[in-house]
């Protein structure tokens, strides 16, 4: 009986050898591969996110502004702001959305402060193309004169993961779309979106 058990802890210690040096070798130079392999796309796959989830975000905070000038029948302004009292020059720095009810553009101590997010995204930039650096809606929804678009840029200026988000004077949101199919989204202008 006791020969039986030695045959079986030596069987039993036999499979617990564990990896030869060459085997290990061959997994990690498999594994390099296929790494090298993913890394761009996965980088693509980054960045159309981060490019999809900025532009909600922005999509978000304009209807936010836009309902609340609807539901309070009062002027509404979003603009970029890094301290949430003033509005700024730098959209990635922050956003500040409050009533205007005097129609001065500034947040002053009587006004209703909205929405305040700050900072906005952490790589990239944003740029507002139109007449004034701020978005207003009357107390009907309406953008008016300050209709435009948003243009996000990722970090490396990459034009195929830029996108943008347009603004009409009736105060509808659209995303952009690649109407002429080169991989690269239009702007508001219908000119492929170029960043700096």
């Amino acid at each position: 009986m006791q020969t039986s058990n030695y045959f079986r802890v030596k069987s039993a210690l036999h499979f617990h050898r564990g990896f030869t040096l060459l085997e290990m070798l061959i997994v990690l130079t498999i594994t390099a591969i296929l790494m090298a392999l993913g890394s761009p796309s996965f980088y693509a796959l980054s960045a159309q996110s981060k490019s999809k989830s900025t532009i909600q975000k922005l999509s978000g905070l304009v209807r936010l502004a836009r309902n609340s000038a609807v539901n309070h029948q009062t002027p509404i302004v979003l603009c970029p702001s890094k301290n949430g009292l003033a509005c700024g020059k730098s959209w990635q720095e922050g956003v500040l959305i409050f009533e205007d009810q005097n129609n001065d553009k500034q947040l002053s101590k009587t006004e209703t402060l909205v929405h305040f997010q700050s900072p906005l995204i952490e790589s990239g930039s944003i740029q507002w193309s139109a007449l004034h650096n701020y978005l207003s809606f009357s107390g009907e929804g309406l953008s008016g004169n300050s209709a435009g678009s948003f243009v996000y840029c990722p970090e490396d200026n990459n034009p195929k993961y830029a996108n943008s988000l347009i603004i009409s004077f009736s105060g509808k949101i659209r995303r952009a779309g690649d109407d002429n199919h080169d991989g690269i989204r239009e702007s508001g202008n219908s000119k492929n979106i170029v960043c700096l």
